[in-house]
């Protein structure tokens, strides 16, 4: 039996997973808890790593919530420029 792999069904695995796994679980932590309720902790034991595996991918609490934003900010905006660049006569320098 043959199954089809691409790298997209393929789930993240080493650095990148615990990446992953970490912004995942940050996320939802930082919505449920807010930025000063949160803690590595609390973050650490979402994701399933320890609080140095956090400190080692993003350094401390605040430059992890930046990472957060930051792939929020991206992630919205590929969407809405997605949508934008269905639209008729669109100006040619929207992205500028």
């Amino acid at each position: 039996m043959k199954h089809d792999v691409s790298p997209d069904s393929i789930p993240p695995r080493g650095h990148e997973a615990k990446r992953a796994s970490i912004m995942d679980a940050a996320g939802e932590v930082f919505c449920r808890e807010s930025f000063a309720g949160a803690n590595i902790d609390m973050i650490a034991a979402e994701a399933g790593v320890s609080r140095q595996t956090i400190y080692n991918h993003h350094g401390d609490k605040e430059k992890l919530f930046v990472a957060i934003v930051r792939d929020l900010t991206e992630r919205c905006n590929a969407g809405i420029f997605a949508t934008i660049s269905t639209f008729p006569d669109q100006p040619k320098d929207l992205e500028a």
